[in-house]
């Protein structure tokens, strides 16, 4: 009983060295012309009789240890189809963040450019409205220069008339 449990828990221990050792063997059985045969054995059941094994009983194992292989191979192929997958939807997303970046990068670009478009067009703005105001001042100072210099041509015209009546004059203005 104990032997079997060890054969079990050992047969799902196996690993890819042991694959090499099997292989190594068949070689060897099927490349050698001497075979040997392993001889029948004798074990004892109950009553204690001996029974003879035959070679079938001796490779009983092999298909157990085939069918754990072809689990293991079927689990570690799922492991990694499972990686590519994952490294390709990674791959996926990495390249879709790259995109984003691109269009940020763009975006930041044109929203710089309009930002100094807007600031061109600010400055102007204000150059603008400057030069009007300087203007909008030295007209007024112009016209109310020009208003000063015709009320006193009309005041001097005025004095220079002899019928003139200067008593209605405001003389502090």
């Amino acid at each position: 009983m104990s032997s079997a449990g060890k054969s079990s828990r050992s047969a799902f221990k196996f690993s890819v060295a042991d694959l090499d050792t099997i292989r190594s063997s068949k070689k060897k059985l099927a490349s050698s012309p001497t075979v040997t045969i392993p001889k029948a054995t004798t074990s004892k059941g109950k009553g204690g009789k001996k029974r003879k094994t035959s070679e079938a009983d001796n490779l009983q194992g092999l298909p157990r240890i085939r069918h754990q292989f072809l689990e293991y191979f079927a689990d570690k192929f799922a492991e990694i189809e499972d990686y590519v997958g994952n490294v390709e939807e990674l791959e996926g997303k990495y390249s879709d963040l790259q995109r984003v970046a691109v269009l940020k990068d763009h975006k930041i670009a044109s929203l710089e450019k309009d930002l100094n478009d807007a600031k061109t067009q600010t400055a102007k703005a204000l150059i603008d409205a400057d030069y009007e105001k300087h203007e909008l001042v030295e007209g007024a100072k112009i016209s109310t220069a020009i208003a000063m210099y015709k009320t006193k041509l009309q005041m001097a015209q005025e004095a220079q008339d002899p019928n003139f009546d200067r008593s209605n004059w405001d003389m502090e203005g």
